[in-house]
């Protein structure tokens, strides 16, 4: 079952997690294409990865390729919601809503 809700104030750790996860999700998809990409390329010294100033290459990077870019999709995400909370708060206030619609679970607070 489809609903909508409107959104006239959301709190910053909401809007923190929201943006968070979907920079996840993102550096998810990223991460497992460009994995992908570096084994279809065949050659074990294709990927490489620098690390400050250390580079790996071969397998390793592969597998590193793997699990640092979701979580450097994610620290993006966290930065970009630190930055983006107040100018989306102020355009939130201006046109007075912002409707989502999806499936939601409610809890009342006690």
């Amino acid at each position: 079952m489809n609903t909508q809700i409107t959104i006239r104030w959301i709190k910053i750790s909401s809007y923190i997690k929201l943006c968070v996860w979907a920079a996840l999700s993102i550096g998810i998809l990223y991460g497992l294409v460009s994995f992908l990409f570096s084994l279809i390329a065949g050659s074990s010294e294709s990927a490489e990865v620098q690390i400050v100033s250390m580079t790996v290459t071969g397998g390793l990077a592969k597998v590193l390729i793997l699990l640092t870019v979701p979580l450097t999709y994610a620290g993006f995400g966290l930065i970009f919601s630190l930055i983006s909370y107040y100018p989306f708060m102020f355009i939130l206030k201006r046109w007075n809503k912002f409707t989502i619609e999806g499936e939601f679970e409610f809890e009342s607070k006690q």
